[in-house]
């Protein structure tokens, strides 16, 4: 398949009270200038006018549906799409985000000019507002970066997506900044193969928050034989990082959980890549079960006392985490790091989550980063 206007899109669309963005979206996908595409939305149990907006903007459009079920969560809702999905590439897009209209373009060109990759990706930009009449003129380029072979994918894509490493911790010691790079996790950003997805049945994982991107995309780069990239910067992404903190707030025993299913969901892929590949990707992500070990206080402080230290002392003598702490090397670290990671490698947990604790109460937020 060497025609462009072979390729065909199938769009999926996970909604849950996005009746604020979604005229903005389809605005987006309106204006593409590639047109071979079919639009799948996904109503995950709104309690807003979702459903009735995208029924009506369905109807004025062709190759267009909307299937509704009761709330599952972003994962599921993605999920359902896929086999819905009878385009040859699937692009999981959010409601509430922007994108260039020259980006499918641009994708599909990367895909017939690389002869039909596993998948494609462009770069994005974060954004914390946004106004449709002062969008940045488009920065693009004509560089393409082409992954051939399962091995240099794990090592440039897997490696560096599915979460902290050692390496990284200790580049913020010597620097004091976090040095992202060029992060490739985010589904958004990318066209997958859906052959691929459905063949070696790469889905999400159900129920799961916060990293599901970063599953999703280590289990299907495990199959992958090629992908492209280009850093043009096609997509703007809407950061809601104050409503994350809010949902903290309200729920902490949620956010709580959703921290140990992380460190279970790495463990998964840890041992996936070694029943499949040997290869082991602990050292990938040990700093986020370290970072974790800060970050699980500061969410379980919001709660009682006796609940929330009988929590914290479940979690960093989880086997998980244990084996993550002991050892982690501290030297170079600055104070605000060195002092809680040595209480914590030292038998003095309980002593950390107090401090914490009374920190909270005098209205002091704990940061170690």
């Amino acid at each position: 398949m060497n025609n462009k206007l072979d390729i065909t899109i199938s769009v999926i669309i996970p909604c849950y009270n996005a009746e604020k963005y979604l005229e903005r979206t389809f605005r987006c996908l309106d204006a593409q200038t590639y047109r071979n595409f079919e639009v799948i939305c996904i109503n995950d149990g709104s309690t807003d006018g979702t459903q009735q907006l995208l029924e009506r903007l369905c109807a004025k459009r062709e190759r267009c549906a909307v299937y509704s079920y009761e709330n599952g969560g972003l994962s599921e809702a993605r999920n359902r799409g896929i086999p819905m999905a009878k385009g040859d590439y699937i692009h999981f897009l959010d409601a509430d985000d922007w994108f260039y209209p020259t980006m499918y373009e641009r994708m599909v060109g990367m895909i017939t000019k690389h002869d039909m990759p596993d998948a494609v990706r462009v770069g994005y930009k974060w954004t914390f507002s946004f106004d449709e009449n002062k969008i940045p003129e488009l920065e693009d380029n004509d560089k393409e970066v082409s992954l051939c072979g399962n091995d240099r994918i794990i090592e440039e894509i897997t490696k560096h997506i599915i979460g902290q490493s050692t390496q990284h911790i200790q580049s913020y010691y010597k620097t004091g900044r976090w040095e992202w790079g060029d992060i490739a996790f985010p589904v958004w950003s990318y066209l997958y193969k859906k052959d691929t997805i459905i063949k070696n049945n790469a889905y999400f994982v159900p129920k799961l928050q916060l990293i599901e991107d970063r599953i999703f995309n280590c289990t299907f780069m495990l199959y992958a034989e090629k992908v492209v990239y280009t850093d043009s910067q096609y997509y703007l992404y809407l950061s809601t990082s104050e409503g994350l903190l809010r949902s903290i707030l309200k729920n902490p025993r949620k956010a709580y959980k959703d921290k140990v299913t992380n460190s279970v969901q790495r463990q998964a892929i840890r041992e996936l890549y070694l029943k499949h590949k040997g290869i082991d990707l602990f050292s990938s992500y040990r700093g986020s079960n370290v970072l974790a070990c800060f970050q699980v206080a500061t969410i379980l402080v919001n709660l009682p006392y006796r609940e929330g230290k009988a929590k914290y002392l479940d979690f960093v003598n989880n086997p998980l985490i244990t084996e993550s702490l002991d050892g982690f090397p501290t030297k170079g670290a600055p104070l605000k790091m060195k002092v809680p990671l040595f209480m914590l490698q030292h038998g003095m947990k309980g002593m950390f989550y107090d401090l914490v604790w009374l920190a909270s109460k005098l209205g002091i937020r704990f940061n170690s980063l």
